[in-house]
């Protein structure tokens, strides 16, 4: 999740691009406006989500959290950090998941 920190008074509008699998997210606060890009494309083998932003005016202060959970909650990830990238791997039984910044 990208978003603004809670109680910030910000005002939110989400809506998909057409018949797409892509998420258009709108965050209004006091100090200026932030649209957060959300996009995971259909691949059958090896799922994909990826997330951009950008700041359409002024400052906005954002928070970012990412939950991945194996098996609808019920497995624990083991999570080790990639070498030489900045990177976390997680895993949980056959399950596997990277994230990189």
């Amino acid at each position: 999740m990208i978003a603004p920190p809670p109680g910030g008074g910000a005002r939110d509008a989400r809506r998909y691009r057409g018949d797409s699998l892509i998420l258009e997210s709108r965050f209004e606060t006091p100090t200026g406006a932030v649209t957060v890009i959300d996009v995971m494309p259909p691949a059958p083998a090896a799922p994909t989500w990826s997330a951009s932003w950008s700041a359409s005016a002024a400052w906005s202060e954002m928070r970012t959290e990412l939950v991945i959970r194996f098996g609808y909650g019920a497995r624990t990830p083991w999570v080790t950090r990639c070498p030489m990238v900045r990177c976390a791997r997680r895993r949980a039984g056959s399950a596997r998941a990277a994230h990189r910044t």
